[in-house]
Formats: C-alpha cells, sequence, structure tokens
C-alpha cells in the first residue's frame, strides 16, 4: 500500500512539472511573438514616418503651377513622350504625343538621341529631369515647367491618376499636382481637350550611315509653338521682351526669346549684352510691375531680378531678360 502511494505520489510530482515545462513553453512563445510583434510595429511606424517625410518634403517644393497662367509638362515612360500643356483658367489641355523616331540635341551637348531615350540618358548623367525638360524646351521652343515619369502606356486618363500616386516620380510639388489634380479632372469631363500630332512640315528626314531613318525638328516648329502654346493671360497684356546673352555661349539668348513668344511676349530684339555675367542663370528687370510676368520669370524660367523697375524709357522693351554663364 505504502509503495502505491509513493508511486502515485511521484506520478503527480511528474504530472505537475510536466505543466510547469508546458507553462514556461508557452511563457517563451508568448514572449518571442510579442517580440516580433513590437519589431514588426517598430518597421511599420519607421515607414510611414520615412513616407510622410517624403510627402511633406513634395509639398515644400516651390510652386509652378497658377491656373490663369498655365503651365507646359512633359510626359514620359519607356516608349512614350508627350507634351502637355493644361491652362486651368481657360479650361483647355493641349496634348501632344511626339513621334517614337524623334531625334533631338541634348542641351549643352552636341549629342542627339531619340526622344524617348532622354530619360535613360539623364539617369547616367544623375540629372534626367533636367535633360529631359531643357532639351525638349530649347528644341521646340517652348516653357516645360515640370516632368512627370511613369511607366506603361501614357493616356489621359493615366496622366489624371499619376498626379497623386506615390509612384509617380514628378518634378513638381504636391501642392501642385493636386491643383492640377483638380483642373485637369474638370477639363476632361467638359472634353476641352487639342490633341494633336506633330505636323510634318516641322520635320526633316534624316538617314543615319547604318540605314535607319529618324526625323529631326526644323526652323519651322518654332512658328508651329509659337501658334500652339500661348497663355491668353500673357498674350492679353501685349508685352514687349529684350533678351540679352551676357555669356560666352552662342545661341542662348534665342532659345529664350523663342520660350518667351511661344508663351505670348513680343519678342522686340535679341542681342549680346555689353557685360558679361560671370554667374549661371536668369536675370530680368521690367518697367511695369505685373505678378503674371513675375511668376513666369521666376518659378517657370528661374529667373531673378536684377535690378528693379527699369525707368520708363530706359530699356528697348517692357521686360528685359539676360542669360548668365
Amino acid at each position: 500500500m505504502g509503495f502505491l502511494l509513493e508511486l502515485l505520489m511521484e506520478t503527480m510530482e511528474n504530472g505537475q512539472d510536466e505543466i510547469s515545462a508546458k507553462k514556461r513553453l508557452g511563457k517563451n512563445k508568448i514572449k518571442k511573438f510579442e517580440k516580433k510583434r513590437r519589431w514588426s510595429r517598430g518597421v511599420g511606424i519607421f515607414f510611414l514616418v520615412l513616407v510622410a517625410i517624403v510627402v511633406s518634403l513634395g509639398f515644400f517644393k516651390k510652386r509652378v503651377y497658377e491656373p490663369k497662367i498655365g503651365v507646359n509638362l512633359v510626359l514620359v515612360s519607356e516608349k512614350q513622350v508627350v507634351l502637355v500643356g493644361i491652362r486651368g483658367g481657360e479650361d483647355r489641355l493641349i496634348w501632344v504625343e511626339l513621334p517614337k523616331k524623334l531625334r533631338v540635341k541634348v542641351a549643352d551637348s552636341e549629342a542627339v538621341f531619340p526622344v524617348v531615350s532622354l530619360w535613360e540618358f539623364g539617369k547616367i548623367e544623375k540629372r534626367p529631369v533636367e535633360i529631359v525638360s531643357k532639351s525638349l524646351a530649347v528644341s521646340f521652343g517652348v516653357i516645360l515647367s515640370g516632368v512627370n515619369k511613369t511607366s506603361g502606356e501614357i493616356t489621359m486618363e493615366k496622366f489624371l491618376s499619376s498626379l497623386i500616386s506615390l509612384k509617380t516620380k514628378s518634378s513638381l510639388g504636391w501642392w501642385d499636382r493636386y491643383v492640377l489634380y483638380k483642373d485637369v479632372a474638370r477639363i476632361l469631363s467638359k472634353g476641352s481637350v487639342l490633341e494633336i500630332k506633330l505636323p510634318w512640315t516641322v520635320m526633316n528626314e534624316v538617314v543615319d550611315a547604318d540605314g535607319k531613318v529618324w526625323q529631326e525638328l526644323n526652323e519651322a516648329v518654332f512658328v508651329w509653338s509659337r501658334d500652339l502654346w500661348p497663355s491668353e493671360v500673357v498674350l492679353g497684356l501685349g508685352l514687349t521682351a529684350g533678351v540679352y546673352n551676357a555669356s560666352e555661349v552662342l545661341g542662348k539668348a534665342r532659345g529664350v526669346s523663342r520660350q518667351l513668344e511661344s508663351v505670348g511676349f513680343r519678342v522686340v530684339e535679341v542681342a549680346v549684352a555689353s557685360e558679361k555675367i560671370k554667374k549661371k542663370g536668369c536675370w530680368y528687370d521690367w518697367q511695369e510691375e505685373k505678378k503674371e510676368v513675375l511668376w513666369l520669370l521666376e518659378r517657370h524660367l528661374w529667373c531673378k531680378a536684377r535690378g528693379g523697375i527699369l525707368e520708363k524709357g530706359e530699356a528697348k522693351a517692357d521686360v528685359v531678360v539676360w542669360m548668365g554663364e
């Protein structure tokens, strides 16, 4: 009988030890689970903070879109390039898809690249936005104030959704993108879209030594741009402009004069400046302060005020622009 009692007591003790072991094992599993959950939560919070920082930095970018003046953008994908002009104040959108066989000269270079390859070339140079926008702006004689890089086919509907997508690589700030989204959505709903193709009269056919056929722009494209892209607000002001090359680089003043003409200025003089400006960039003076003109010069051409308001009769034009090195 005593033997049975001892055996029973030993069995109970072993059972309690086994239960205690299971409890300890359960606690270890719970601890590991809690540790993983804290780690996952920390990673999630870090990711959300990172996204919030990226988005907030976009809000602090200088605005370029003013609905009354409008804005011209470049839309880029792997196989397409589209020039789009949004005129929110006029409820009008201009849509020009460029030919895949079109080649243009790379800005500040002698290289010539297909328009669909400009972004990849710019990535190699570590300045894709600058190379795409500047090369096309100079080639077409038009002001291009932003670049949107997406993937796949570019359509008007996809352009609209890309304005508020985190996946889009854009040089525009989030406030500009939000306002543009509202204006573009309204314009598309009204069907106020001018969708045109680049006319063959502004291009010449070029055959490479290897037999490949390309299209390159000729001088007629500047007349085409002057008729297509003007802002009604700027055009209505009837302002004249003089552009002066204060650098050692040939053609700088001519390029900017074409851009000013495309938005609505009447350029009355293009010449070499009597004094050189050693700094890079663009400077301006004006005879009469108009906020639309200052917005255009400072936000779209990135010019800075040089000396202030000109006296009447001091200059040959209402606005004077100098191009530095």
